[in-house]
């Protein structure tokens, strides 16, 4: 106050003193007293004075700092601090402004990193991170990769750390997709050629190739040799210039005429076991009481075996008698050593006669003991020869030749002979004692007992006696030897002498005659070895010096005059190669490769040379019929080009002078018709200027033309010009050319397209424009057709361009699945107890033999398990099983839950791993395995493998011996798992359904003698498993020599030989060619040729034919129905029609949901119907009691209703109960039988062959009608009930119909039914149809039904429907409802009510009328069970369910209407208000009606009624 009032005296003051300026001051001021102020004199008084305070201040002196923080300015806990006329304000962290008013926003900065929300407080912020990141600032990226067991990256793929919860997957060689879960098929690309087969392999591909070419493209045509000198159906081709035998199984040899013996090889049988030499393969034929595939087994006395038997080795007597030799003999030996062969000669000479015998071998030892002989000791042997025989004057020769690295030791042996009436048999004993060479190297002991020459093996005409004669004395032995090698032409001089003289004499007789063995090929340069032979008679010395012989001796290296033309020589495993140049090809390079006009392919490139200049002009004729492609690319200089390419038929110029890219686009001409189009580019250079010029000529017309700025000081000297697939291309998305170019000018200079240029690759001469692209694919051969192409597809492929299978529509029978096979095409994988090509043959298995069928595909057997071990704490099994493959990775079994497989599936798997037995279970925390210790080896007897559970402990026992058990990370004890044993293999291709590592496995190969435990004992389901022992093949299954057979356990495919087609190569043709067959249907091969399936509507051997059935008949050759989706319920299934069949088996209707399936069909001639649910893999079915006759019409009803099947044929009636439940959802048809499950009928599944009719699907009429059928195949018409295209049902007519005609249906009266409502029915129980209702109304009152105005309306109801009107009541001013709504009661109405008094008159009329429309919850009404349902109107509106009251509202009623109308199951489409409340009418039964008391309605044929049926009634529930 003191303050403003100074303030107030000074205003007044300066205002006077502006008024009155002359007026003089007192003398108070004098002294200042005003401290921070203005000291102003009272002019009233010299003694007073006023103090005009300055800012800040106040007092009587102005000596008080006025504190500007008394009304505490400072605001959100900030401190003020006064000043002088002034305050300021601390303010505390998080706060600015003058007074702290404003909240500082500490997410201005953006704290939060990875696209964190920041979210600003009280001095701090609060960072919200997105999922997958953390920390304050959510700068920590949560790992993915390694936080759980899971495995991210499929198929070995490497997972990658990607922001928050994402990761990236870099997979491994092969696989592709986000999870590295999908395999690239490396076959997409077409990498074979001229017509070979693709396989796809793990990160690879190989091909099959066609006859007569090689390599890993099929890109290398063989040369067959021109005269075939192979032996033993053996293939003879010219490989870098030299004949090559390949040789058939169990072949070998130069010319393929040695055939190897298994028994030969070594040790092979046991126990005094016979060897019998087979095919790749010996067998043993063993003593008494042995057994086994070596004879390894004893059979003990109580049947069992004793495998590791040794039978004990009898020690031989060596007591003989010494004969007195008397013969005398003199032997020489020589030897003839090649780098590559080695030749040992031992002569053996008599000396009266001079007769010598020469036998050349790998190993002859020499006896130098020779008193008392009789007999000549002589062995000829060898393992990879062929024995000859010569004879020169009264010398007999034998010989051998064998290559050998090391160096040879000679010997003598005995030579013993014997004949038969077939061949001859050389009977050996080698022994060896000594070895002669130029060095003293070991000698080994070989020893041959037995037959030991083969089929194949020359055996010469042999003495069986040498008599003796008379020879002088033999005193001494000299051997001299002189040796000479020449490293260079492998040839070796070698001579040696021996002396022996003895005083005994020897006669000698001999067999003349005259073997000759040439040597095979003597195409290349040979290089000779002389060998003279002298001999005297009689002498006491023998000199043997070199004779004439040839040996053949290959060039093994390259030389630079062996390939002509600047050809590369290289040498390779086969031999030496020529690489030609580009426009060179033959052997020897010696052939010009002459092209006018070039053909590009799309992997074809000619490249020439250009001398650059300021000015380059290229031009060319080109034709194609490409799209997109580059044609022509030059580089001038860098950062300088000009390219020329095609964009949608279009041609675009593009170059570059250094400095920018000019694209010249305006050409709007298409250039792909096929035409002959002449091409003239020029790039012109001002390098004086800094300016280009690109110009772009067609046809001799100015098309494009462009300028730039250029950047090049100078262009390159040389440049290169390529046409086509630009080798090294940056973007290999870029398309290349595909087509023809000529008339190559460039720069005013003329070339040849191909002769001149300078490099090339895949360039042939231009003949078919259409069939440059390849565009036949999987072994087609393309053939142009002027402007067009037509493909003769190899086997197993059809389509315009053979890239359509035989499989799209599948040929197997059966329910047989058809897999895409190279060479065949096709193989059918059968299902289980089937067999045959297409699988048409019925099989018993006792014994199943697996083996994986096709790349990711496995053949397997399943057993079934009883519903309590599905779901138990304990498992057990037993399986024997067989196999020759002891290296095999593959699934012996597989137990597990339905769908996709992670690390918490519960399973139990199998496996056999190179020997080992593993055993894998996951109770759903987590896998454990164990293994067996040892591998496995193979057994004639097979193993037996028992494997156990108990909790979450599991073991394996093998061959009762190797007991291993581990225990599982487990919640609880129980396994919950499908009643499935998958033996060999899963249903899922490679495995992917399955957990852990279990998808690296195969399917089995082998035998399953037998499973035993919870599974059953006999297999229930499966594929592709035959008859252990049981070959496919036989010599006519593929019309031999026309195809070869392919072996599978169950079937046998065929690859057929050049120009025979068809399943089994019995067609000169194609079946399915486009130029052979003329379907328009769907081609499908048969056994003999094809046949054409025609989709629904049309009919014919061609399916040229227009057909719309009324009554269907199903062929029963894939012939099917597929109706439009439809609800359904899983409580509530109802199937009816009439049947007319033709076999007594046959699948007639399958419906499935993602939770269960269900069919109906003919067994035997008996009806079954079935139920599986998909989450337990339970399966419930019922049969009929009677018998469904062939050619007869039935009806039948099938269906389930509650927790019962039942089936019904013509009145017997049969259920049962069901042992699992599922969900509703929608029905819809199947195409292929293979995609069916494999328990939807007993047995293989097979189509239903015969008339169908008046098909109702939960009692609704579905007329076989284009309007209801989504897609069909092979429907004829029954008994000629079809019409044209313009086929419809006959409208309802008064000459037909013994009801009433509404909307073109003919609606029946009670106690009728049927389309024309002329058949008579019983009603005990009313079915409602959803158009069908009953009306209590004034008819029925006359009888005293029903009451005037009902009071009380009680019924019972039954019904799977969710939605539905099961009572309406209209009084003509008031309504009432009562329906299902979602499966909930719902009432409904609209009552004038008088609550005001218990009385009424006729006169009050109370507005407005109540509405209530409400959902009772009273539970779920639409399961299928009997309900009950009582509503009460009178003094008050109450509705019961079930006996119990949920409804209880006060409404007095004015008075009784006598035109009360009482509707149950529904109304008509006029009655708008009930539509509107109610829009379906009910489905179901309705019984015990009654509005009396103690009184129901019985007889319904004195009712009226619209389209009423009769329920078919179980079990019967209610009161």
């Amino acid at each position: 106050m003191i303050k403003i009032q100074n303030r107030g005296h000074l205003k007044s003051t300066w205002w006077l003193l502006f008024v009155i300026p002359i007026a003089s001051a007192g003398f108070a001021c004098l002294n200042n007293p005003c401290i921070h102020g203005i000291c102003i004199d009272d002019i009233n008084s010299f003694s007073t004075y006023l103090c005009y305070c300055i800012d800040g201040y106040t007092g009587v002196q102005c000596q008080t700092n006025w504190d500007e923080c008394w009304s505490s300015p400072c605001q959100n806990g900030g401190t003020c601090i006064d000043g002088v006329a002034t305050y300021n304000c601390s303010c505390p962290d998080g706060f600015i402004g003058d007074n702290c008013e404003t909240n500082y926003n500490e997410c201005d900065s953006n704290p939060c990193y990875n696209n964190g929300t920041c979210i600003d407080m009280t001095n701090e912020y609060v960072c919200h991170c997105i999922p997958g990141f953390s920390g304050d600032h959510c700068e920590l990226d949560v790992a993915v990769c390694n936080s759980t067991g899971e495995i991210r990256c499929h198929n070995g793929g490497e997972c990658i750390e990607g922001p928050g919860f994402k990761f990236y997957c870099k997979c491994s060689a092969g696989w592709t997709g986000q999870k590295c879960e999908d395999q690239i098929d490396e076959c997409e690309s077409n990498p074979c050629r001229n017509g070979g087969i693709c396989i796809d392999a793990h990160a690879d591909y190989m091909c099959a190739c066609t006859y007569g070419y090689t390599g890993k493209s099929c890109e290398v045509a063989i040369e067959f040799c021109s005269q075939d000198s192979c032996s033993d159906k053996a293939l003879c081709v010219l490989e870098d210039g030299l004949r090559v035998c390949y040789c058939v199984p169990d072949y070998h040899g130069e010319r393929c005429e040695l055939q190897y013996d298994e028994c030969a090889l070594g040790p092979r049988c046991l126990n005094g076991g016979t060897c019998i030499d087979g095919v790749d393969n010996f067998t043993c034929s063993c003593p008494p009481r042995l057994t086994g595939s070596l004879c390894e087994c004893l059979i003990l006395d109580d049947g069992n075996y004793d495998c590791e038997y040794i039978r004990p080795t009898l020690l031989p007597d060596h007591t003989t008698a010494t004969p007195s030799y008397t013969d005398i003999v003199i032997i020489d030996t020589s030897t003839v050593e090649s780098k590559y062969n080695t030749s040992t000669t031992t002569s053996l000479s008599t000396i009266d006669s001079g007769a010598t015998i020469d036998i050349t071998t790998t190993e002859i030892q020499i006896y130098t003991k020779l008193d008392n002989v009789t007999d000549i000791p002589i062995t000829a042997s060898s393992t990879d020869a062929t024995v000859t025989e010569s004879l020169r004057t009264s010398t007999e020769i034998y010989e051998t030749s064998t290559d050998l690295l090391t160096s040879t030791s000679s010997s003598t042996s005995q030579l013993t002979t014997k004949e038969d009436s077939v061949t001859e048999t050389v009977t050996i004993l080698i022994e060896t004692k000594g070895t002669l060479g130029t060095d003293d190297s070991k000698v080994e002991t070989t020893e041959c007992s037995g037959s030991c020459t083969k089929g194949n093996t020359s055996t010469s005409d042999l003495p069986t006696t040498i008599p003796s004669i008379e020879t002088p004395e033999v005193t001494e032995l000299i051997t001299t030897t002189e040796m000479t090698k020449q490293t260079t032409d492998t040839t070796v001089d070698f001579k040696e002498t021996t002396k022996q003289m003895r005083s005994d004499t020897t006669e000698y007789t001999h067999h003349a005659q005259d073997l000759t063995t040439e040597k095979m090929f003597t195409d290349s340069p040979v290089e000779t070895t002389e060998l003279t032979i002298e001999s005297t008679n009689p002498m006491t010395e023998i000199e043997i010096n070199t004779a004439h012989n040839e040996i053949s001796t290959v060039h093994s290296d390259c030389t630079d005059v062996m390939c002509n033309n600047h050809g590369s020589c290289i040498n390779t495993l086969h031999g030496v190669r020529c690489h030609c140049l580009f426009n060179y090809e033959g052997r020897f390079c010696e052939t010009k490769i002459i092209v006018n006009s070039a053909a590009f392919d799309g992997t074809s490139y000619i490249a020439h040379h250009i001398k650059n200049s300021t000015s380059i002009s290229i031009t060319f004729k080109a034709k194609t019929l490409i799209l997109d492609g580059e044609v022509m690319y030059v580089d001038i200089a860098k950062g300088a080009y000009m390219k020329l390419y095609m964009n949608s038929g279009l041609l675009r110029f593009e170059f570059s002078c250094g400095y920018q890219t000019m694209l010249l686009s305006e050409l709007k001409t298409h250039v792909n018709r096929g035409y002959i189009m002449k091409i003239e580019t020029r790039l012109d250079l001002f390098l004086s200027e800094n300016h280009c010029n690109g110009t772009l000529r067609l046809n001799d017309t100015v098309a494009m033309s462009g300028g730039q700025f250029a950047n090049i000081s100078s262009p390159e000297y040389n440049s290169i010009l390529y046409f086509g697939n630009k080798p090294y291309r940056n973007n290999s998305n870029e398309k290349s050319f595909i087509g023809c170019i000529k008339d190559l000018i460039i720069n005013d200079e003329r070339r040849e397209i191909f002769s001149d240029a300078y490099e090339a690759s895949e360039v042939r001469e231009c003949s078919s424009l259409s069939c440059l692209s390849s565009p036949c694919v999987n072994g087609g051969t393309c053939h142009d057709d002027d402007d067009t192409y037509s493909c003769a597809c190899a086997n197993g492929w059809t389509g315009p361009t053979c890239n359509d299978s035989v499989c799209d529509h599948n040929p197997c029978q059966s329910g047989g699945s058809c897999v895409q096979h190279p060479g065949s095409g096709f193989l059918c994988l059968c299902p289980y107890g089937k067999h045959g090509i297409f699988c048409e043959y019925n099989v018993e298995i006792t014994r199943p033999s697996l083996s994986p069928i096709s790349p990711g595909k496995s053949s397997y057997v399943i057993y079934q398990m009883p519903q309590s071990a599905a779901n138990s704490d304990r498992f057990e099994m037993r399986l024997r099983f067989q196999t020759s493959d002891m290296d095999q990775i593959a699934l012996l079994a597989f137990v597990g839950q339905r769908g996709r497989h992670d690390a918490r599936s519960q399973h139990l798997a199998l496996t056999f791993v190179k020997g080992y037995i593993m055993l894998t279970w996951n109770m759903g925390a987590g896998p454990r395995r164990i293994f067996t210790s040892r591998p496995l080896g193979a057994r004639r007897g097979g193993h037996t493998v028992r494997i156990w559970r108990r909790g979450r402990t599991a073991g394996l026992v093998v061959d009762g011996r190797y007991n291993v058990s581990g225990n599982a990370p487990a919640h609880t004890n129980n396994m919950t798992l499908l009643p499935y044993i998958y033996i060999g293999g899963h249903p899922s291709d490679d495995f992917r359904d399955l957990p852990h590592d279990l998808p690296l496995h195969s399917g089995w190969s082998g035998c399953v003698l037998e499973v035993t435990g919870q599974s059953g004992g006999r297999g229930v389901g499966g594929r592709g498993a035959g008859q252990c022992g049981v070959t496919q093949c036989t010599a006519k299954s593929c019309n031999a020599p026309r195809g070869v057979c392919i072996h599978s356990p169950a079937t046998y495919g065929c690859i057929c030989n050049e120009g025979w087609f068809g399943a089994t190569c019995a067609s000169p043709h194609s079946p399915c060619d486009r130029s052979h067959s003329r379907c328009q249907g769907a081609c499908v091969i048969t056994l003999t040729d094809a046949h054409c399936d025609c989709p629904y509507g049309k009919s014919g051997p061609r399916c040229d034919q227009e057909l719309i059935p009324i009554d269907v008949l199903f062929t029963g050759a894939r012939s099917y129905l597929k109706l439009k989706a439809r609800s359904i319920s899983s409580v509530s299934l109802a199937l009816e029609a009439e049947i007319k069949p033709q076999k007594e088996r046959g699948l007639i209707v399958f419906v499935e949901t993602p939770h269960f399936y269900t069919s109906l069909s003919i067994q035997g001639g008996l009806l079954e119907y079935r139920w599986t649910d998909h989450l337990s893999g339970l399966t419930s079915l019922v049969r009929s009691g009677v018998v469904v006759s062939v050619s007869q019409w039935h009806g039948v009803r099938a269906g389930r209703y509650g927790n019962r099947l039942y089936v019904w044929v013509d009145g017997a009636l049969n259920t049962e109960p069901m042992l699992a439940h599922a969900y509703p959802h929608t029905a819809s048809g199947m195409r292929d039988l293979s995609e069916l499950p494999f328990d939807v009928m007993s047995g293989p599944p097979e189509s239903y062959s015969g008339c169908f009719r008046n098909f109702h699907l939960n009692n609704i009429l579905l007329p076989l009608e284009q309007q209801n059928i989504e897609e069909g195949q092979n429907v004829l018409a029954c008994e000629g009930s079809s019409c044209g295209a313009r086929c419809r049902r006959a409208a309802c007519s008064r000459d037909t119909c013994a009801g009433t005609c509404r909307r073109g249906r003919c609606v029946c009266p009670a106690g009728r039914a049927g389309v024309t409502c002329r058949e008579h029915i019983n009603i005990t129980i009313p079915q409602f149809g959803g158009d069908a209702m009953l009306t209590l109304s004034g008819s029925d009152r006359r009888e005293q039904l029903i009451e005037a105005s009902p009071t009380r309306i009680k019924l019972n109801f039954n019904t799977a429907d969710p939605n539905g009107l099961i009572l309406w009541i209209n009084t003509g001013i008031d309504y009432f409802g009562v329906g299902l709504e979602n499966g909930y009661i719902k009432l409904s109405w609209s009552v004038h009510c008088n609550n005001s008094s218990g009385q009424t008159t006729k006169d009050y009329f109370p507005l407005p009328p109540k509405l209530t429309s409400t959902l009772v919850s009273a539970g779920f009404m639409a399961d299928g069970e009997w309900h009950s349902i009582a509503l009460t109107l009178r003094h008050n509106i109450s509705l019961s369910i079930d006996e119990k009251l949920f409804v209880d509202q006060e409404c007095y009623q004015i008075e009784d209407n006598d035109d009360t109308e009482l509707f149950i199951g529904g109304v008509s489409e006029e009655d708008v208000i009930a539509k509107q409340l109610y829009p379906q009418n009910f489905k179901g039964c309705i019984d015990k009606i009654s509005t009396k008391t103690d009184f129901y309605l019985t007889n319904y044929s004195e009712m009226h009624s619209e389209n009423l049926k009769s329920c078919l009634l179980f079990p019967i529930v209610g009161t």
